[in-house]
């Protein structure tokens, strides 16, 4: 558990509040502060500071200190907000949400570097190392036709997974880039995107 949830936890606990009023304050899904809470995701910075104000907190009770000497503007010609989905398994596929009603985050995002993205996904594993590290951001851009050779977003029988795809006589393997893994041939899959890259958003 990391330091961020203890102290949200035990915060809610002190005030008496429930995961739900808190999501609905924040105006955000249950799903979103159950996922803070588990570790699965953590809060951005704005998040942070509207839980300070609902929970009358300082930024400080979260943060040791806030550097924001260095914080750049955005500008909306050369960025562009893309929704924070879920946090998928590059390893043997899981369950999870993608759905894109049930947003947890939004990042911004460099449009020359990622054109035509749809949305993002937290990934976790070191499977995909060195392309993917633990705990990366993946742009994903929607597509529904496996790409020989390239890392995809698919869902098999077992669950959500990133693996890069190899298509051989008709059949699709997942592989895994760790050499640790193993390939995993499934009875079932459907392509969800493609992983146009990794950015460090927060």
């Amino acid at each position: 558990m990391n330091n961020l949830q203890t102290k949200l936890k035990h915060r809610l606990l002190d005030l008496g509040i429930t995961q739900k009023e808190l999501a609905d304050k924040m105006g955000v899904h249950k799903q979103v502060i159950a996922n803070w809470l588990n570790g699965s995701r953590n809060p951005k910075r704005e998040n942070i500071k509207k839980l300070c104000e609902i929970l009358d907190l300082p930024m400080s009770f979260f943060y040791e200190e806030i550097d924001t000497s260095t914080v750049q503007p955005l500008n909306d010609i050369t960025t562009m907000k893309l929704p924070i989905l879920t946090t998928v398994v590059c390893g043997k596929p899981d369950y999870c949400t993608i759905d894109e009603q049930v947003i947890d985050d939004f990042a911004e995002v460099p449009k020359k570097l990622f054109p035509d993205s749809d949305f993002i996904v937290r990934c976790i594993g070191e499977s995909m190392l060195p392309e993917i590290p633990p705990q990366a951001y993946c742009i994903i851009k929607k597509i529904d036709v496996p790409l020989n050779n390239k890392n995809m977003l698919v869902k098999t029988e077992n669950g959500y997974t990133i693996k890069r795809i190899k298509v051989l006589d008709g059949k699709i393997e997942l592989h895994f880039l760790n050499p640790s893994g193993k390939k995993i041939t499934p009875k079932e899959i459907k392509i969800i995107g493609k992983v146009v890259g990794t950015y460090n958003i927060f």
